[in-house]
């Protein structure tokens, strides 16, 4: 699931002031995974009666491997949260693709520039180097786009830009990886959040 999981530790000076009167404590809390949205945009006007079509998204799936013939880079797996390390060697995979609403039954406003999807929609992945391959329709032509291998690192919110010409679905530059089209955004912390200890 798109699950955000949380893992943390104790800071050092408090493990020896924790007790029933003081029950409050500080920790530094990770994420195990990163995550990925998607934006694509609009690189030429619509222009009705011309050959640029409207920017129909019907549909706008996504899947994660490590490389084109293994397994998915999704699913349920063992988590060590004390060193905040992962174990593949137990995980049971899912190779189901993920939707993303915020592009899916939506179309491109009509000028160049114009944009849909949104950072809120996004997918886990486990923080491993692996491809994405995304898999939409457009004003019913069906595209197919891959990323380049990338590894993702967990707590890093990454926002892949694609452009539609009206003929083809392209990456775009991003603040990422040269290359990878990919833009990182800031996945800050909330501040504090106060939890008793039960025990």
């Amino acid at each position: 699931t798109n699950t955000d999981y949380l893992w943390g530790t104790m800071i050092d000076s408090f493990k020896n002031q924790a007790n029933g009167p003081n029950p409050a404590v500080s920790m530094v809390i990770y994420h195990a995974l990163a995550r990925v949205s998607f934006r694509l945009k609009r690189a030429i006007d619509y222009i009705p009666g011309s050959t640029v079509t409207t920017g129909s998204c019907s549909s706008f799936k996504v899947s994660t491997k490590q490389s084109s013939n293994s397994k998915s880079m999704r699913g349920a797996f063992k988590y060590s949260l004390s060193t905040g390390n992962l174990s593949q060697s137990s995980m049971t995979y899912d190779d189901n693709k993920v939707a993303f609403s915020s592009l899916e039954g939506h179309t491109l406003a009509q000028t160049m520039g114009s944009t849909i999807g949104e950072t809120t929609d996004f997918m886990s992945v486990m923080p491993v180097k692996g491809t994405l391959t995304v898999e939409m329709t457009v004003d019913g032509q069906a595209y197919t786009v891959t990323l380049d291998p990338y590894t993702f690192k967990a707590g890093y919110h990454y926002v892949v830009n694609l452009e539609y010409t009206g003929t083809q679905i392209n990456f775009v530059s991003g603040t990422g990886a040269a290359g990878s089209g990919m833009e990182i955004t800031p996945w800050s912390s909330a501040g504090n959040i106060n939890v008793k200890s039960s025990n």
